[in-house]
Protein backbone atom coordinates (compact mmCIF):
# COMPACT_ATOMS: atom_id res chain seq x y z
CA UNK A 1 0.00 0.00 0.00
CA UNK A 2 1.39 3.85 -0.42
CA UNK A 3 -0.07 6.68 0.79
CA UNK A 4 0.03 10.02 -0.36
CA UNK A 5 -0.93 13.20 1.97
CA UNK A 6 -1.00 16.78 1.36
CA UNK A 7 -2.74 20.25 3.19
CA UNK A 8 -1.22 23.52 2.80
CA UNK A 9 -1.15 26.25 0.07
CA UNK A 10 1.27 25.90 -3.36
CA UNK A 11 1.25 24.53 -6.44
CA UNK A 12 0.68 20.80 -6.58
CA UNK A 13 1.41 17.56 -8.69
CA UNK A 14 1.17 14.06 -8.14
CA UNK A 15 1.07 11.16 -10.50
CA UNK A 16 0.55 7.39 -9.83
CA UNK A 17 0.84 4.47 -12.55
CA UNK A 18 0.54 0.81 -11.86
CA UNK A 19 0.69 -1.78 -14.86
CA UNK A 20 0.85 -5.71 -13.87
CA UNK A 21 0.50 -8.89 -16.18
CA UNK A 22 0.18 -12.40 -14.98
CA UNK A 23 -0.71 -15.65 -16.75
CA UNK A 24 -1.11 -19.51 -15.06
CA UNK A 25 1.35 -20.66 -17.85
CA UNK A 26 4.34 -22.27 -15.68
CA UNK A 27 7.16 -21.66 -17.62
CA UNK A 28 5.98 -17.75 -17.10
CA UNK A 29 4.89 -14.58 -19.49
CA UNK A 30 4.54 -15.99 -23.35
CA UNK A 31 5.72 -14.46 -26.12
CA UNK A 32 2.62 -12.83 -27.96
CA UNK A 33 1.61 -12.46 -30.49
CA UNK A 34 0.47 -15.29 -30.69
CA UNK A 35 -1.03 -16.17 -28.28
CA UNK A 36 -1.17 -20.14 -28.40
CA UNK A 37 -3.22 -23.02 -26.33
CA UNK A 38 -3.40 -22.90 -23.49
CA UNK A 39 -2.09 -19.61 -22.65
CA UNK A 40 -4.42 -17.31 -21.16
CA UNK A 41 -2.88 -13.76 -20.16
CA UNK A 42 -4.25 -10.82 -18.19
CA UNK A 43 -3.20 -7.77 -17.82
CA UNK A 44 -4.26 -4.50 -15.38
CA UNK A 45 -2.89 -0.60 -15.65
CA UNK A 46 -3.76 1.86 -13.14
CA UNK A 47 -2.97 5.64 -13.45
CA UNK A 48 -3.53 9.03 -11.61
CA UNK A 49 -2.62 12.60 -12.96
CA UNK A 50 -3.17 15.63 -10.38
CA UNK A 51 -1.60 19.25 -11.35
CA UNK A 52 -2.67 22.64 -10.20
CA UNK A 53 -2.01 25.23 -12.67
CA UNK A 54 -1.49 28.45 -10.15
CA UNK A 55 -1.67 28.39 -6.41
CA UNK A 56 -4.15 27.37 -4.48
CA UNK A 57 -5.39 26.28 -1.03
CA UNK A 58 -4.72 22.17 -1.31
CA UNK A 59 -6.33 19.31 0.34
CA UNK A 60 -5.02 15.77 -1.33
CA UNK A 61 -5.18 12.22 0.25
CA UNK A 62 -4.28 8.79 -1.90
CA UNK A 63 -4.13 5.74 -1.21
CA UNK A 64 -3.18 2.67 -3.67
CA UNK A 65 -3.51 -0.57 -2.03
CA UNK A 66 -2.76 -3.98 -4.14
CA UNK A 67 -3.29 -7.62 -3.71
CA UNK A 68 -1.88 -9.77 -5.15
CA UNK A 69 -3.12 -13.19 -4.16
CA UNK A 70 -6.37 -14.61 -5.31
CA UNK A 71 -9.94 -12.16 -4.04
CA UNK A 72 -13.15 -13.56 -3.82
CA UNK A 73 -16.20 -11.06 -4.61
CA UNK A 74 -16.46 -7.52 -2.56
CA UNK A 75 -12.41 -7.71 -2.79
CA UNK A 76 -9.61 -6.12 -4.95
CA UNK A 77 -6.35 -6.63 -6.31
CA UNK A 78 -6.38 -3.19 -7.74
CA UNK A 79 -7.72 -0.39 -4.67
CA UNK A 80 -7.33 3.40 -4.83
CA UNK A 81 -8.99 6.17 -3.30
CA UNK A 82 -8.60 10.09 -3.86
CA UNK A 83 -9.77 13.22 -1.67
CA UNK A 84 -9.04 16.31 -3.31
CA UNK A 85 -9.97 19.72 -2.14
CA UNK A 86 -9.00 22.56 -3.74
CA UNK A 87 -9.13 26.57 -3.82
CA UNK A 88 -7.54 28.06 -6.98
CA UNK A 89 -6.14 31.81 -6.10
CA UNK A 90 -6.07 34.52 -8.85
CA UNK A 91 -8.32 32.21 -11.07
CA UNK A 92 -5.89 28.81 -10.41
CA UNK A 93 -7.11 25.80 -11.18
CA UNK A 94 -6.80 21.95 -10.99
CA UNK A 95 -7.04 19.00 -13.17
CA UNK A 96 -7.17 15.79 -11.83
CA UNK A 97 -7.68 12.14 -14.21
CA UNK A 98 -8.28 8.57 -13.11
CA UNK A 99 -7.84 5.43 -15.85
CA UNK A 100 -8.04 1.75 -15.11
CA UNK A 101 -7.61 -1.09 -17.48
CA UNK A 102 -8.46 -4.82 -17.06
CA UNK A 103 -7.21 -6.46 -20.06
CA UNK A 104 -7.82 -10.27 -20.36
CA UNK A 105 -7.20 -13.54 -23.24
CA UNK A 106 -6.72 -16.92 -23.53
CA UNK A 107 -6.67 -19.19 -26.49
CA UNK A 108 -8.20 -22.93 -26.42
CA UNK A 109 -7.52 -24.26 -23.00
CA UNK A 110 -7.63 -27.52 -21.23
CA UNK A 111 -10.58 -28.80 -19.61
CA UNK A 112 -11.65 -27.55 -15.97
CA UNK A 113 -11.47 -29.45 -12.67
CA UNK A 114 -15.07 -28.73 -12.20
CA UNK A 115 -18.31 -28.15 -14.59
CA UNK A 116 -19.28 -24.63 -14.79
CA UNK A 117 -22.35 -23.19 -17.23
CA UNK A 118 -21.05 -20.81 -19.78
CA UNK A 119 -23.46 -18.27 -21.42
CA UNK A 120 -21.27 -18.88 -24.93
CA UNK A 121 -21.49 -22.81 -25.12
CA UNK A 122 -24.19 -25.64 -24.87
CA UNK A 123 -25.38 -26.51 -21.54
CA UNK A 124 -22.91 -27.55 -19.15
CA UNK A 125 -18.97 -27.63 -20.05
CA UNK A 126 -15.59 -28.55 -18.30
CA UNK A 127 -14.32 -27.30 -21.44
CA UNK A 128 -12.44 -23.50 -21.50
CA UNK A 129 -13.73 -21.65 -24.33
CA UNK A 130 -11.03 -18.79 -26.12
CA UNK A 131 -11.73 -15.41 -25.21
CA UNK A 132 -10.67 -11.82 -25.48
CA UNK A 133 -12.39 -9.21 -23.32
CA UNK A 134 -11.49 -5.64 -22.43
CA UNK A 135 -12.63 -2.99 -19.88
CA UNK A 136 -11.58 0.28 -19.09
CA UNK A 137 -13.07 3.29 -17.58
CA UNK A 138 -12.45 6.72 -16.20
CA UNK A 139 -13.01 10.32 -15.21
CA UNK A 140 -11.03 14.05 -15.66
CA UNK A 141 -12.29 17.12 -13.64
CA UNK A 142 -10.87 20.31 -13.99
CA UNK A 143 -11.93 23.05 -11.42
CA UNK A 144 -11.38 26.26 -10.01
CA UNK A 145 -13.15 25.27 -6.64
CA UNK A 146 -12.99 21.78 -5.95
CA UNK A 147 -14.28 18.83 -3.88
CA UNK A 148 -14.20 15.41 -5.25
CA UNK A 149 -13.41 12.01 -4.59
CA UNK A 150 -12.78 8.97 -6.78
CA UNK A 151 -12.98 5.54 -6.05
CA UNK A 152 -11.58 3.21 -8.33
CA UNK A 153 -11.35 -1.17 -8.36
CA UNK A 154 -10.70 -3.95 -10.28
CA UNK A 155 -10.28 -7.52 -9.65
CA UNK A 156 -8.75 -10.69 -12.23
CA UNK A 157 -7.27 -12.33 -10.10
CA UNK A 158 -9.68 -15.08 -8.39
CA UNK A 159 -9.16 -18.17 -5.69
CA UNK A 160 -11.98 -19.94 -8.66
CA UNK A 161 -14.60 -19.27 -11.61
CA UNK A 162 -17.25 -18.52 -8.85
CA UNK A 163 -15.76 -15.24 -8.74
CA UNK A 164 -15.77 -12.75 -11.71
CA UNK A 165 -13.64 -10.17 -13.41
CA UNK A 166 -15.18 -7.08 -12.09
CA UNK A 167 -13.78 -3.37 -12.66
CA UNK A 168 -15.33 0.00 -11.38
CA UNK A 169 -15.11 3.53 -11.09
CA UNK A 170 -16.80 6.21 -9.19
CA UNK A 171 -16.28 9.72 -9.25
CA UNK A 172 -18.27 12.06 -6.86
CA UNK A 173 -18.04 15.83 -6.61
CA UNK A 174 -19.89 17.76 -3.84
CA UNK A 175 -19.52 21.50 -1.69
CA UNK A 176 -16.12 22.15 0.01
CA UNK A 177 -18.90 23.77 2.38
CA UNK A 178 -22.14 24.85 3.19
CA UNK A 179 -23.46 27.15 0.02
CA UNK A 180 -19.54 26.91 -1.32
CA UNK A 181 -20.23 24.72 -4.42
CA UNK A 182 -17.23 23.04 -6.64
CA UNK A 183 -16.93 25.14 -10.38
CA UNK A 184 -15.68 24.42 -13.50
CA UNK A 185 -15.76 21.17 -15.27
CA UNK A 186 -16.37 17.38 -14.38
CA UNK A 187 -16.26 14.87 -16.74
CA UNK A 188 -19.02 12.07 -15.72
CA UNK A 189 -17.01 8.62 -15.08
CA UNK A 190 -17.42 6.36 -18.55
CA UNK A 191 -16.83 2.89 -19.06
CA UNK A 192 -16.47 1.09 -22.26
CA UNK A 193 -16.03 -2.96 -23.01
CA UNK A 194 -15.08 -5.50 -25.61
CA UNK A 195 -15.80 -9.03 -25.27
CA UNK A 196 -15.56 -12.09 -26.98
CA UNK A 197 -15.92 -15.13 -26.32
CA UNK A 198 -15.69 -17.93 -29.02
CA UNK A 199 -17.30 -16.53 -32.24
CA UNK A 200 -19.39 -13.60 -30.44
CA UNK A 201 -18.15 -10.20 -30.11
CA UNK A 202 -20.08 -7.51 -27.98
CA UNK A 203 -19.10 -3.77 -27.44
CA UNK A 204 -20.21 -1.54 -25.16
CA UNK A 205 -19.58 2.15 -23.96
CA UNK A 206 -21.60 4.02 -20.92
CA UNK A 207 -21.15 7.73 -19.06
Amino acid sequence: MTSTSIDGVGNLASATELQWRITYFTTGLPDIPPLNAPNRIYESTYTEDTQSHGVGLVFYDKELDVETSGQISGQWNIEATKQLAFVGVDGAHVVSSDNIIVDGAGAMGPSSNTSYICPFVQDVTTFLTPFCNRAESGSTIDMTVANVRTTTTDRFVMPSSDHPVELNHDLRVTELLTDVPSVGMDQPTWMSSFRRHGARTHRSRHR
